[in-house]
């Protein structure tokens, strides 16, 4: 029998090559169903014992009691980070971005109380099964570091906001209270937002230019603008969003940062705002890094002409 043979004269593939799976398991799922009357709230995963069985229970507070929490969290950064940390020599937050050797202490332990309390309402006012729920949550995340999602269509969270102390020996609301940033849920875990209608999201952030900005956003979500930028303008692709505007200096640092922490080849965009949470925090005594959420996934990365086809 006769071998034919073959030679490729056009290869439109132009080399096209297989991209590796890089998405990482889940450890942590966490689901919010509105009910009439409250909140379904669901747990899963591998974080938890008897092989990731799941738990649930009701939040038994309605959705505007939830989101005014979630408004008087972002109140109390403000007031703390902004408006009312003026002292004898300025405002250090708005006034430069590296906090190196200031006592910060005050400031960041009143932040990780409104993390607290946010974290309570949501987590302590349900029924029986919520507490357990709670509980399971509670001690996943204090053993270790978690890759998490939470799914709701309605309840948007500053989830990398919540705080909870590493054990129930120091209450926070303890006069002087030692802030660990590892009970910082932003600074320890790695954590996305998702919902119900997210599946198949482009998992490519556009290189360069607007895309690697960041869209802060204050309670009511209106007037998003590239950090830096004082026009409401080229948010579309911006891949993460401030939970309250960042004061001018801090943002130019934390853009540039961003940006070339994106451009790093198998850079992912969790892992890059995680890190630059504790960069800022760690080196420069700044908790500003923490107030900025993913609008895409954990494992987005820079989209490129050679490798995203």
């Amino acid at each position: 029998m006769r071998e034919l043979t073959s030679t490729v004269t056009v290869d439109h593939s132009d080399r096209l090559r297989s991209i590796p799976d890089t998405r990482r398991d889940r450890t942590i799922h966490l689901r919010f169903l509105r009910l009439a009357d409250g909140y379904l709230a669901q747990a899963w995963g591998s974080a938890f014992p008897h092989d990731g069985g799941g738990h649930q229970g009701r939040v038994l507070l309605g959705a505007s009691t939830l989101e005014a929490g979630i408004d008087d969290l972002r109140a109390r950064w403000r007031a703390a980070l902004t408006d009312e940390g003026a002292g004898p020599t300025g405002r250090p937050f708005v006034d430069e971005w590296d906090l190196a050797g200031r006592d910060v202490d005050e400031a960041v332990r009143s932040l990780a109380r409104a993390g607290h309390d946010l974290f309570a309402l949501l987590f302590r006012h349900g029924d029986a099964g919520l507490d357990e729920l709670r509980d399971r949550l509670v001690a996943a995340m204090r053993a270790g570091e978690h890759v998490v999602t939470v799914e709701s269509d309605d309840l948007r969270v500053p989830w990398g906001l919540l705080y909870v102390p590493l054990d129930d020996h120091a209450p926070v609301w303890d006069d002087g209270h030692r802030w660990d940033p590892r009970g910082f849920w932003g600074y320890r875990h790695l954590i996305e937002h998702t919902s119900s209608r997210a599946t198949g999201a482009d998992p490519t952030v556009p290189p360069g230019g607007a895309g690697l900005g960041a869209a802060p956003s204050g309670p009511d979500h209106l007037g998003r603008r590239e950090v830096g930028d004082p026009l409401p303008h080229r948010a579309a692709g911006c891949p993460v969003e401030a939970q309250v505007d960042p004061p001018r200096a801090f943002a130019r640092e934390y853009a540039a940062r961003l940006a070339e922490a994106l451009s790093a080849p198998g850079a992912t965009l969790g892992d890059v705002v995680r890190d630059l949470a504790r960069a800022f925090l760690d080196e420069h005594r700044n908790p500003l890094g923490l107030i900025f959420s993913l609008r895409r996934g954990i494992d987005a990365h820079v989209s490129s002409a050679t490798t995203d086809r």
